[in-house]
């Protein structure tokens, strides 16, 4: 983990979620839900709104998502995650072309080798005529393990076959508070002084890589996408 916030420093800083994030939450809700699956995992949801916005605030998403990361990792117990990714009211066209595969690629290599993230299902929801896009570009980005895990919906309501009303928000026909509610209590959490205090803890701890031996130089994280590779010229 050190060695990632050292080599993809962009993805990790300051999170203040409340000052500097309000425009992102106009674009997206992402919520981490209170109660876990009957399994115990993790319900992770994120809802994209059919709004205007530019590739660079891209960043703002990855950020907030390893703020709630750091969160998770410090103050609970679950056997994994479930994402639900929910582009019911998104125009694809407003998102497919400014995302970055290689940013992509890279913040959910920080999820599943630094954080240790299982992921033991993806939902995708559109009725979109672009979903096939949608899904050739998280093909791209997801391992063949990992992509083999993705579930397709045209509708919210195909959600029930894999989770119970009682977890889902209000806004899924659950009987959980509204994405609204959850997101304002979590940014009031991650918003907190003692939840800004560690996370500047953890930002801090990183790895001086001059000190590193290239001869020791992990193969893994040489070769991480976008990053960098140790090329020696006799």
């Amino acid at each position: 983990m050190c060695t990632l916030r050292t080599l993809l420093p962009e993805f990790f800083g300051k999170c203040l979620v409340k000052e500097e994030y309000r425009r992102y939450h106009k674009i997206a809700q992402s919520v981490v839900l209170p109660k876990l699956t009957p399994d115990h995992y993790r319900v992770y949801v994120a809802k994209y709104h059919n709004i205007e916005w530019e590739a660079s605030e891209a960043i703002l998403l990855f950020r907030q998502t390893i703020c709630l990361a750091e969160y998770i990792k410090a103050q609970d117990y679950l056997s994994g995650f479930v994402l639900v990714g929910d582009f019911s009211d998104a125009n694809l066209m407003n998102y497919l072309p400014k995302l970055s595969i290689l940013q992509c690629k890279q913040i959910f290599n920080i999820l599943m080798e630094g954080f240790g993230m299982r992921v033991k299902q993806i939902h995708i929801i559109s009725k979109s005529k672009l979903v096939d896009g949608l899904v050739m570009f998280l093909k791209k980005m997801l391992s063949a393990k990992i992509f083999d895990r993705l579930k397709m919906h045209k509708s919210i309501e195909d959600l029930y076959e894999y989770f119970p009303k009682t977890i889902l928000p209000k806004d899924y026909g659950g009987d959980e508070r509204s994405l609204d509610t959850l997101q304002a209590e979590w940014i009031d959490v991650l918003s907190s002084d003692e939840y800004l205090k560690y996370l500047q803890e953890m930002n801090a701890a990183t790895t001086n890589e001059s000190c590193r031996p290239k001869d020791q130089f992990s193969e893994h994280y040489a070769g991480m996408p976008g990053t960098f590779r140790y090329l020696t010229v006799d």
